[in-house]
């Protein structure tokens, strides 16, 4: 995959309830914030366990890569701004199965979790 495919995700600094986002700064690495663009992959880090995606406007289509070598009951919640026509899930490192409906598309102000379940190898969608 090359690297211009891949979204920087940008670590959060929470004030208050409301995150702000800090480049460079890592004070919740649990949170990431994207701007994607369409077609492009987001590859999670292992230490993600929510992501703000913040998209320009609709887009036609995402791929997400999940976090790698998940531990179990590990917890993903995703949630995006604008409306992503295709979505495509994709496990990391580590060979997981997405089981449980994972979603296809997302609307506006919609989000998802994911739950890791060690003795499956799998990720179950929650919500």
């Amino acid at each position: 995959m090359a690297a211009s495919n891949l979204v920087a995700l940008q670590t959060l600094e929470m004030t208050g309830r409301l995150p702000r986002a800090v480049p460079g700064v890592s004070s919740d690495p649990q949170l990431a914030y994207a701007v994607p663009t369409m077609g492009q992959t987001i590859t999670m880090a292992a230490a993600a366990l929510r992501l703000l995606l913040e998209p320009a406007g609709t887009l036609a289509a995402l791929t997400l890569v999940l976090p790698p070598n998940p531990v179990d009951n590990q917890e993903v919640d995703v949630s995006s701004t604008a409306i992503i026509t295709a979505l495509t899930l994709q496990a990391g490192t580590g060979g997981a199965s997405i089981k449980g409906g994972a979603p296809s598309s997302m609307t506006a102000g919609s989000g998802f979790r994911l739950v890791f379940v060690a003795s499956k190898n799998a990720w179950y969608r929650q919500f």
